[in-house]
């Protein structure tokens, strides 16, 4: 394993301590930077790379999507103080990597709620529990994307369900060739493939994993899936675990939609294609 290290003029911003005592951070880069863009400029320039206000606004829910985690899933295990740092990525990057307890957050991407959430709930699902295959890189990717977006609705942020997944399905199950249509969220082989060249390294993953867990909590309940993520943490914390691993807790804890839950998991997580009425079916939560 490598260290991920991030170099700056950084400001720290404390965001407050959860219930469990944990500390949070914002890094943001309080400095100038140089963006060559000859396509539009004559040659380089600066600009700010952040802004205090774009680190306030990306983690205005932080703490206490950071204390849902804690309190509902269990002890988070990389230390007492936990931070979102501001990477300089380049202009063009976009996103986050969960190099816990100091995650990264890409310049462009600071001032989105979802991007801190999601790379937080690492902790439980990614780093916390490893996945055993690259092929169960939905179950880091996408647990951690129901965890986020769950604990944002509730924390008051922005619900993600219709604008952002909802839509995404909107957009492209009407596209045979998309990768909505033609790319599993999960591969039943382990280790076959090389996930930097293969269609799963997507947002598919990320996507229909989500949807998942989502039409599963429609079925059986917020509080019975949250029991069962819970339960899994404290069972695999610390080691690696396979999305089938996960199937099977769902169907062990709600046994009487054993037949539903095999029917979810073929329509986001085994099958190809899009779900019938994917959108509609991802776009909100009961």
């Amino acid at each position: 394993m490598c260290p991920a290290i991030a170099v700056g003029h950084f400001q720290q911003l404390p965001l407050g301590f959860t219930t469990a005592g944990t500390e949070v951070s914002v890094y943001w880069l309080d400095q100038l930077g140089t963006i060559d863009d000859t396509a539009d400029t004559a040659g380089p320039y600066e600009v700010q790379l952040d802004t205090l206000d774009e680190a306030i606004a990306g983690t205005q829910n932080l703490v206490s999507v950071f204390d849902r985690y804690e309190s509902v899933y269990g002890a988070y295990t990389f230390g007492d103080h936990v931070a979102s740092v501001s990477a300089d990525w380049g202009a063009s990057a976009y996103g986050g990597m969960e190099h816990h307890p100091y995650w990264h957050v890409s310049q462009g991407g600071l001032s989105n709620e979802e991007i801190h959430a999601h790379e937080a709930a690492h902790g439980w699902y990614g780093d916390g529990i490893r996945i055993d295959c690259w092929e169960d890189f939905v179950l880091s990717e996408g647990t951690a994307t129901y965890l986020s977006v769950r604990a944002l609705e509730l924390a008051g942020g922005p619900n993600l369900w219709a604008d952002e997944y909802g839509a995404y399905f909107e957009a492209r199950c009407a596209d045979p060739t998309s990768f909505a249509n033609n790319v599993a969220a999960y591969p039943q082989t382990c280790n076959a493939i090389d996930i930097l060249n293969d269609p799963l390294w997507s947002f598919i993953p990320y996507a229909k994993g989500t949807c998942f867990y989502e039409d599963v909590a429609d079925l059986i309940g917020d509080d019975v899936l949250d029991g069962v993520l819970a339960d899994f943490y404290a069972a695999h914390v610390g080691s690696a675990a396979h999305m089938q691993d996960m199937i099977d807790a769902i169907k062990v804890a709600a046994p009487a939609n054993s037949v539903e839950i095999d029917q979810l998991a073929t329509d986001w997580l085994f099958n190809t294609a899009c779900p019938v009425d994917a959108a509609a079916r991802c776009s909100s939560h009961n």
